[in-house]
């Protein structure tokens, strides 16, 4: 039996919300490339996608991230390019006080940005950014455990944030060609 990868992200999100880590991808598949995306990667032989979630934050951002913040998003299967891809989205929310140490620890850039201004450079330059980075944003926020939701998750900027998301998708609007 061979073994097939499954490809990681996490949506890295401070306790408070008002910020998240994400990077410019620079590698890996060619769908992906000179996009905005959250941290990941590719699992290895003999890794748990726990472990490699884990790994792939350390390689790319340079930050140890316990596996009780992670929290798991979605898992999905599709073909791109020809070629078939497993993918499993996970989400964590992390102490300010270790997040804002990303750094680029790789040959991808990393970001520590104000999650407004990220998601407001989504809406004017959609094409820049993964095509899945506003539906995976959207279903982290949604998965986020109830006992961070309720320290955190209700502030103004998060009501303001699902509210956009449900005025995109009430109206249908179209942000890629």
């Amino acid at each position: 039996m061979s073994f097939e990868p499954i490809y990681v992200n996490c949506v890295l999100f401070t306790e408070d919300f008002e910020n998240i880590v994400f990077l410019h991808k620079t590698s890996g598949p060619k769908f992906l490339l000179n996009k905005y995306n959250y941290v990941g990667g590719k699992q290895e032989p003999g890794e748990k996608t726990i472990e490699s979630i884990q790994r792939e934050i350390k390689e790319e951002a340079g930050i140890d991230i316990d596996s009780s913040l992670l929290f798991s998003v979605a898992y999905k299967e599709f073909e791109k390019d020809g070629k078939q891809y497993k993918l499993e989205n996970f989400g964590a929310v992390v102490p300010s006080s270790i997040l804002s140490q990303a750094y680029t620890a790789e040959k991808e850039e990393v970001f520590f940005r104000n999650t407004k201004d990220v998601l407001m450079d989504f809406f004017t330059n959609p094409n820049d950014f993964n095509n899945d980075f506003k539906d995976i944003f959207k279903n982290a926020l949604e998965k986020v455990p109830d006992e961070q939701r309720n320290k955190n998750y209700s502030t103004l900027s998060f009501f303001l944030i699902e509210i956009i998301f449900h005025c995109l998708e009430k109206f249908n609007f179209k942000l890629r060609d």
